[in-house]
């Protein structure tokens, strides 16, 4: 009966030990998940604080734009499709000076060929150099830059630069929106209903 009791103490013992072991194992597994979250939020912030400089520089090609009309072209003998000297100017510095932070980064631009698969790799950049060429060839003053940055085909992360108002909108994929820097939120009781213009 002793001898029973033993070895019934010890199975109950190996399954006790099996179940924390196994519960363990999940509770490390999801710190590590935790942590690699917190790393690639934390990595993101990283290019942030690098690239929104280089969108406010690449604002004042478009602030400083003289002549814009006589500097326009059509896409495709597309009268409504036009580019001008200056989105080239904007997407070609914010498509350098990119590649001189991440070497190995590819383009997915409006004023290029482009190939989808780039998308899918590790660092791609999706850029409209000038998002609103009609408004700034007649000189509306309402156009901005739009950048995002794909991983393995997910945004991680996106700037819409209005150099005219001076906001600069940015996201990081888990780590908020802002505006200028300070942290966006929207109300609970927000109606898009009532707040659109007639």
């Amino acid at each position: 009966e002793v001898f029973y009791n033993r070895i019934e103490l010890c199975r109950i013992f190996r399954l006790r030990i099996k179940k924390f072991s196994g519960s363990y194992t999940e509770k490390m597994t999801n710190v590590k998940k935790h942590r690699h979250c917190r790393k690639r939020v934390a990595e993101m912030k990283n290019f942030e604080k690098l690239l929104l400089p280089l969108i406010l520089e690449a604002g004042k090609i478009m602030t400083g734009a003289r002549d814009i009309e006589g500097a326009v072209s059509e896409k495709g003998g597309d009268a409504a499709n036009m580019v001008t000297v200056y989105d080239v100017a904007v997407q070609n510095f914010l498509m350098t000076e990119i590649t001189k932070i991440i070497p190995d980064a590819f383009f997915f631009a409006e004023e290029k060929e482009n190939n989808a698969e780039d998308l899918s790799r590790d660092y791609c950049f999706v850029i409209d150099p000038i998002d609103g060429t009609s408004n700034f060839v007649h000189d509306y003053r309402h156009s901005c830059i739009s950048v995002a940055m794909f991983s393995k085909g997910d945004i991680k992360f996106a700037a819409v630069y209005d150099p005219y108002q001076d906001e600069m909108f940015s996201a990081v994929k888990g780590g908020g929106a802002f505006l200028n820097g300070k942290p966006m939120k929207q109300g609970h009781d927000f109606d898009t209903a009532h707040h659109i213009e007639k």
